[in-house]
């Protein structure tokens, strides 16, 4: 088994066992749980992939990067920032509103 499926089944067994439901794209139903992980989801043309983005109450609120043991977190903050800049307009998200969490 390569270190990325080792590391998938990990972080899936992870957030399942903290209450979040783990799904691939073609089983996303985003009001399923809570909270729903979406396993390798496309963003928009040229941002790529998010490991993991999490939806809360059907919002999405951030994304989780799998890195691998040891990995240095400096430059993960400007992919998260690409992340959030490639989500598709239609997804439902939450956004910063005056400094308050509201509701795109």
């Amino acid at each position: 088994m390569k270190p990325e499926e080792r590391a998938r089944i990990e972080i899936d067994e992870l957030l399942v066992a903290v209450g979040w439901q783990v799904c691939d794209l073609h089983q996303v139903y985003l009001y399923g749980a809570l909270g729903v992980a979406i396993r390798e989801s496309p963003l928009n043309p040229e941002h790529g992939f998010a490991h993991y983005p999490l939806y809360v109450n059907g919002k999405a609120c951030g994304p989780i990067e799998a890195k691998t043991d040891g990995a240095p977190l400096k430059g993960v903050e400007l992919q998260s920032e690409r992340y959030a800049q490639g989500l598709p307009a239609a997804s439902p998200n939450w956004v910063a509103v005056g400094g308050w969490a509201g509701i795109a």
